[in-house]
């Protein structure tokens, strides 16, 4: 069930990966946080998808347009080389019993703070690693919800400390 009601959220994890634009990034990363939000209302988790609509569609990338990056955006590797492989992750991680699509969503956060040299780009890869990791939460039962949505609370102190020294 989780598969076909996080395919939004992966659709977004990988238009993340040819953004070209820091506000565009932190727009795409705030619209996966309200799919994976979505998610967890369809599910009936309203707790920990108010946690993650709260916090990471709205609060922290309000937090991260404060300072935007000066210049464009700086990437390691080619973009197309990131896609390719942001596509043939997502792929794999298909091949995962129950948990394909918040895995992949993991993965392709990985990959985009891998990809880019650029502090405020690597702190928004880092959001939306976090976005799958709520995805993965919000499929449990219980009090596991709120032990997997728990790492969204640091990332808020951990974003604003980056950038203030970015």
């Amino acid at each position: 069930m989780i598969a076909a009601q996080g395919g939004l959220a992966l659709a977004f994890a990988l238009a993340l990966l040819g953004a070209r634009q820091h506000g565009f990034a932190l727009a795409l990363v705030a619209a996966e946080a309200v799919a994976v939000a979505v998610t967890g209302l369809l599910r009936g988790a309203w707790p920990g998808a108010l946690l993650v609509l709260l916090l990471n569609a709205a609060l922290l990338p309000m937090v991260l347009r404060q300072r935007p990056p000066a210049g464009g955006v700086r990437r390691s590797v080619a973009p197309w080389a990131v896609v390719g492989v942001g596509c043939g992750l997502a792929l794999l991680a298909q091949g995962v019993d129950t948990d394909g699509v918040p895995l992949a969503v993991m993965l392709l956060g990985i990959l985009l703070t891998a990809a880019h040299r650029q502090r405020a780009m690597q702190v928004v890869g880092l959001l939306a690693m976090q976005n799958g990791i709520a995805l993965a939460g919000l499929a449990q039962d219980g009090v596991m919800q709120l032990v997997c949505l728990l790492p969204i609370i640091p990332g808020l102190a951990g974003a604003t400390l980056l950038m203030r020294r970015a």
